[in-house]
Parts: structure tokens; C-alpha cells; sequence
């Protein structure tokens, strides 16, 4: 192969087709994912804590007592009967039913078998489509960054059994090198299959992919796995990180936010070590919804609070969530959990 220099002093007469070089044609979405990509680069900086600036600091301390007087008053009874928590959760549901009318759910309809739960699918306009594979159906959703400071995320099922061939494929197809997984294995009557190989040398086979287990540590509240993915067909692979967080069942909340917490700042951590951090963080629980959406709301707040951007808007962002995967944030206990989450690390 010519080198740029043989080519600039070549008879241009003479000079063959392959020998012109060809300038690369800059579209506005080239432009776009480069802005994007530098924002988010510079995440990858330690942060100098933005509440030494003392007038930072001040409205800092003021939102944080307006949200914590907020918070106090979620299950005190209004004048008018219910609890501002149950006004609330009523307002979210009308937006996610108003939303819902105008959204279609077409395509998960014709896979059935694919979901675990005929009410917890994905809509056409953000469901993650698979390039390869029989069909290109996954019950999982696009849910994009919910701010400038954190990934952009993935919610989706447990894999079942026939999906994890197309679970696997998706974490290839989009570059995840994070996957985050908020569910045991057994919870109650309701198995969550394991799609992930037990022991270090006992490989397993989904589809196209060859998944190893390269290393297990357990950290008290979850585990971290190192699994390596392999495209037997092209023989690439790459490493992907597997948090899993055991202490929130299916039911119920965390006894404290505390460990929650910690965990949020591990995925995190492993987030900004990727190579580009436009990759989604792929993000599920049993059906995707529940504690994933408390998940990815916890997980805003802790970083708009770190990058200086004061406290979110829990009722704003949770119809932000819904807008892209159905009941995301799937009882009050949650959105109540989300609220005391937040203030737990803001006053911490």
C-alpha cells in the first residue's frame, strides 16, 4: 500500500483510481456524535467539587431544604383527601395512559413469546433493533441520556431461555461494555435465568456468541463479573463488565438507600472506563420496568448533584423515562424510594 507521500508525488496522469484520495464527507450527524462524544469525554475527568463555590453552595443548601420539606410532606394528607405522593402517582399515570394512546406497541405484539410479561413492551419508536439474527425483536428500549452526565441507557427483560441468543447479540451489536442487572436469581416462584457462564471454564454458546466467565468478586451488596464475548463467526471479542445488585427484591425497597447508593457510583466508575462513552449501559431487572426505572432516576440525580447541577425533578423525569419504555418506575414505593434516594445522597 502507497503511502500519502508516494501519492502526492506521482504523475496525476498516471495515478490510478485507488491512488486519489477521496475526502470524507462530513454529514451534520458526523458533527453531532463528535459534539456528543467531547461532552461526554470530559466526564472521564475527576471533577473538582462544584459546591466550593460558596453561591453555589448556598442555592445548593436552599434546594436541598425545599426538597427534603418536599419529600416530608409526599404521605401527609392534603385538604382535599389524598396524600401529595398518591397526587402525584395519579399525575403520572394519566400522563403515561395519554401517551400511551398515541404510541404503538405493533411489533412486541407479534413476539409473544419474547416477552415475559404481555404488559411490559417496548414501543416502536424506541425499541433496540437487532441487525443480525432470525428476526430483529428484543424486548428492550432505547432510553437515551437522561442528562448530559450520565450514559445512555438500555432498559430491558431478564433474558428468557429463546431470547438470551438475542440478549447477547444486542450487547455486542451496540458496543455495551457495561451491563447492570438488579435481580436475583431466584425470587419467589419467578426464576430469572442465568445467561452468564457459572464457572471459569465452562464456556457457554448463545447464537453466534461464545460467552467465558474471566473473573467473580463479590463486593457485600452485589457482584461483579468480568465475562468475555465472542463472535465465533468473526472471532472478535471484547471484555463486559456484569454488576449485579442482590440486595432489592422484587417487592419492596432497599432497606437504605445507602448501598444503592454505592452501587450507582460503581457503575459509574466503570462507565467513564469505557472506550466511548456514547455505548448504552445496558440496565435490567425481572420485566425492565420497576427497579430499573428507579434505577436510572436514583442514578440522574446522583450525577446532576455531582456535576454541580443541583437536585433533578423526580415528577419530570419519571414521564420522561415513560415516554420511552411503558411503567418504567412501576409503583408508588418506588417513586417514593427515588425521592428519599436522592436526599439521602444530596444531604450525605
Amino acid at each position: 500500500q502507497k503511502s500519502v507521500d508516494d501519492i502526492l508525488s506521482a504523475d496525476l496522469g498516471k495515478a490510478s483510481a485507488e491512488d486519489v484520495l477521496t475526502p470524507k464527507v462530513i454529514t451534520p450527524e458526523d458533527i453531532k456524535r463528535q459534539k456528543e462524544e467531547e461532552l461526554k469525554n470530559s466526564l472521564k475527568q475527576v471533577p473538582k467539587d462544584p459546591y466550593t463555590d460558596p453561591v453555589l453552595l448556598d442555592h445548593f443548601v436552599a434546594d436541598v431544604e425545599k426538597f427534603e420539606k418536599h419529600v416530608d410532606a409526599l404521605c401527609k394528607q392534603t385538604l382535599s383527601g389524598p396524600t401529595l405522593l398518591e397526587k402525584e402517582w395519579k399525575e403520572l399515570t394519566e400522563k403515561q395512559e395519554n401517551f400511551a394512546k398515541r404510541s404503538s406497541m405493533a411489533i412486541a405484539k407479534c413476539y409473544p413469546m419474547k416477552n415475559r410479561s404481555r404488559d411490559i413492551m417496548p414501543y416502536d419508536s424506541t425499541r433496540v433493533v437487532l441487525a443480525a439474527g432470525h428476526d430483529d425483536y428484543i424486548n428492550a428500549s432505547h432510553i437515551g441520556d437522561l442528562s448530559p452526565s450520565c450514559p445512555k441507557f438500555i432498559a430491558t427483560q431478564n433474558p428468557l431461555p429463546a431470547t438470551m441468543a438475542d440478549f447477547w447479540q444486542m450487547v455486542y451489536e451496540q458496543g455495551s461494555e457495561v451491563i447492570v442487572m438488579l435481580c436475583q436469581e431466584m425470587e419467589g416462584s419467578q426464576k430469572n435465568h442465568r445467561y452468564w457462564p457459572e464457572q471459569k471454564s465452562e464456556p457457554v454458546n448463545h447464537g453466534h456468541f461464545t460467552v467465558t466467565l474471566q473473573s467473580v468478586k463479590s463486593k457485600g451488596a452485589w457482584e461483579e463479573r468480568i465475562v468475555s464475548l465472542m463472535h465465533r463467526d468473526t472471532r472478535n471479542s471484547r471484555s463486559v463488565v456484569h454488576l449485579q445488585f442482590t440486595q432489592w427484591g422484587p417487592s419492596g425497597i432497599p432497606e437504605s438507600p445507602a448501598m444503592l447508593l454505592q452501587f450507582v457510583q460503581e457503575v459509574h466508575s466503570f462507565y467513564v472506563q469505557q472506550r466511548s462513552l456514547l455505548r448504552p449501559v445496558i440496565v435490567h431487572c425481572n420485566n425492565g420496568v420497576g427497579r430499573t426505572g428507579a434505577f436510572c432516576t436514583i442514578y440522574t440525580g446522583v450525577q446532576e448533584i455531582n456535576q454541580g447541577h443541583s437536585l433533578v425533578s423526580v415528577s419530570e423525569l419519571v414521564p420522561q423515562l415513560r415516554q420511552k419504555r411503558k411503567a418504567m418506575v412501576q409503583d408508588r414505593e418506588l417513586l417514593q424510594f427515588c425521592y428519599h434516594a436522592i436526599l439521602y445522597y444530596a444531604q450525605d
